[in-house]
């Protein structure tokens, strides 16, 4: 099993986040398994798979993702082993993962009132993103968001990052996100907001007058990157992701399901005793750990549970997991900004020894050390049925942003 902590979420919450580091390992890639079922899926149904992905990382869940060029049903690819999200807004694709017909034939996004190319570029809390932005049909089940922007990373037509772009490690290729892409749901319906829409100089986006001369610029908000889940005609203001729980040996594979629409269909509604937690446009919401007031969030494209306890050894000097001689039990409670409060029991586990089963790639009691936040990684989803709502979206719940679980 590869030894790696990935953590995504975009860098406007997370900017401060510690890096990730990578530790050597061994181990070939593999396609992940399919998610079956013998019976027809409703149409807003997604199946997610956890299991040994393109590189043998753990705890990275998968979804398959159906693109096209806008307009052209002739045109089309679907690529699994896509990471599921909730950190970070809009879908990001490996352009070599696409085929040479498709990616020449997706429209170019052009800077507003200029016919410039317009890149984009994501910073991560584990690394950055480059490339250019796109326009396409993109198919989840059996929903379909029409001609919305994405992102094709590792472009080969800007091979030129820009330097303020390159922010940790580069994660232009499939073997360096261990996926072929990102499928973000987050709360934003867009991925980066009024902040790339009004001041240059803080922009994630790029005019690119040439292949190595691309500068920031403003973007409006109906042309920034835009999360497929609200663009789709219904079942648009949210998601749920339904995870089985699994032991504290953990499991080679794990099949769930994301749910699109929140309280739009009898599959899709939170159900009782689910507490609402208002956010911020990001997702984030208030935790109190171990006495201390910090800032935390639900992210699927997290490997692990990723903050700081000093009582919590590391596996190693510079090491990204936490190495404790027995599984820990731990709490967090979380609050809303509505006031509403929920404890969060969680476990932590020996990231060596867990890493060293062979064959599991699903784990519920991975973590490792981070400092100013609470990252609640693909650990914590196990056993939940966690809802995300879209920022101004209108649920039977109340408006988003929040989560619910």
């Amino acid at each position: 099993m590869t030894l790696v902590n990935t953590r995504r979420g975009l860098a406007w919450r997370a900017a401060a986040l510690m890096g990730a580091i990578t530790l050597a390992a061994c181990g070939s890639g593999g396609n992940a398994n399919s998610a079956a079922s013998s019976a027809p899926l409703a149409a807003n149904v997604v199946p997610i798979t956890v299991a040994q992905g393109l590189d043998r990382v753990a705890n990275i869940g998968t979804v398959s993702v159906t693109i096209c060029a806008a307009g052209n049903a002739a045109q089309c690819q679907t690529l699994d082993n896509i990471q599921l999200d909730t950190g970070s807004y809009g879908l990001r694709v490996v352009a070599a993962e696409l085929s040479p017909t498709l990616r020449g034939a997706l429209q170019q996004a052009t800077v507003p009132n200029s016919n410039a190319p317009l890149a984009s570029c994501a910073l991560f809390a584990d690394g950055y993103s480059f490339g250019s932005v796109r326009i396409a049909d993109v198919t989840l089940g059996g929903r379909t968001a029409s001609a919305i922007p994405i992102h094709l990373i590792g472009d080969s037509k800007f091979p030129t990052v820009p330097s303020d772009c390159v922010v940790g490690r580069s994660e232009n290729a499939a073997s360096e996100l261990h996926s072929r892409g990102i499928l973000g749901v987050g709360a934003a319906a867009v991925d980066c907001g009024n902040r790339c829409a009004t001041n240059a100089a803080a922009s994630s986006y790029f005019n690119c007058a040439s292949a190595s001369n691309c500068v920031q610029t403003v973007v409006p908000l109906a042309q920034q990157i835009a999360k497929p889940v609200a663009n789709v005609p219904v079942d648009n203001n949210g998601v749920i992701v339904d995870m089985p729980a699994i032991g504290p040996s953990g499991q080679s594979s794990v099949s769930g399901t994301l749910l699109l629409g929140i309280g739009t269909a009898s599959n899709n509604r939170l159900g009782s005793g689910a507490m609402v937690l208002t956010t911020d446009d990001s997702g984030s919401f208030s935790a109190t750990y171990n006495g201390s007031r910090i800032t935390g969030f639900t992210d699927t494209g997290s490997n692990g549970l990723f903050f700081t306890d000093a009582s919590l050894p590391v596996c190693g000097s510079g090491s990204p997991f936490y190495c404790p001689p027995g599984q820990q039990a731990k709490l967090l409670t979380v609050t809303g900004a509505n006031g509403a409060t929920q404890a969060v029991n969680l476990n932590v586990g020996n990231a060596s020894m867990l890493l060293s089963t062979p064959n599991t790639f699903a784990l519920n009691d991975l973590a490792g050390p981070m400092p100013r936040y609470f990252d609640l990684g693909m650990p914590f989803f196990y056993g939940r049925r966690v809802a995300v709502a879209i920022s101004g979206k209108s649920t039977p719940s109340g408006n988003g942003p929040y989560v619910a679980f």
